[in-house]
């Protein structure tokens, strides 16, 4: 029998769930969707359970490569509201890094839609490596829970969606053991009462 896992892994779609395998809550996409599955989702979490949003995103910066790994450090919501920071990031591209990953960490944009064009270079302008379509609805629901979410490059400005994504699905395969020992170093930490 494996062991139990130490995270809860979310993704929006099936093929995101496959390419990481394994348990995962899968929510649906978009921002309705990811925000019914936290509220449905909050109450049965064991207090403290650490969680990772993975998946795909829209690259927002000039250079960025389908497949290319992001960790946010804050989740930019589409109104303007105050980013939703998240501490765990570095400790997570920490993590990433030591299965060989090249990561890089910033803000991701969260849209109720998909964007393009002049879109996509405003967002950019405000600072976000990515956009996606859950994170911060998620999120929202469940703020007493370590989180961290992990977004790979698909479509770009300049790279199509469907080779795109065909790169970050590949990109998302074998980060779960990276994953279950962040979990695990903040389950030490809690029991240690280690900063």
């Amino acid at each position: 029998m494996p062991p139990p896992t130490a995270v809860t892994v979310l993704t929006a779609l099936r093929l995101e769930a496959v390419a990481i395998g394994g348990e995962v809550v899968r929510m649906g996409m978009g921002h309705a969707r990811a925000g019914a599955t936290g509220i449905r989702l909050a109450p049965t979490l064991a207090p403290g359970r650490p969680l990772a949003i993975v998946g795909i995103a829209g690259g927002l910066e000039t250079g960025l490569q389908p497949g290319q790994l992001i960790v946010a450090d804050a989740l930019h919501p589409p109104d303007d509201a105050d980013p939703l920071l998240l501490p765990q990031a570095a400790a997570v591209a920490a993590h990433l890094r030591a299965i060989g990953r090249d990561v890089r960490i910033g803000a991701v944009a969260c849209s109720t839609s998909i964007v393009h064009g002049a879109a996509r270079a405003e967002l950019a302008r405000g600072g976000a490596l990515a956009v996606e379509m859950e994170s911060v609805w998620l999120a929202h629901a469940l703020l007493d829970h370590p989180l961290v979410v992990v977004r790979a490059v698909g479509d770009t400005e300049q790279h199509g969606f469907v080779s795109g994504n065909i790169k970050a699905l590949r990109a998302l395969r074998g980060l779960r053991p990276a994953l279950e020992n962040w979990a695990r170093g903040i389950d030490a930490t809690v029991e240690t009462g280690s900063p």
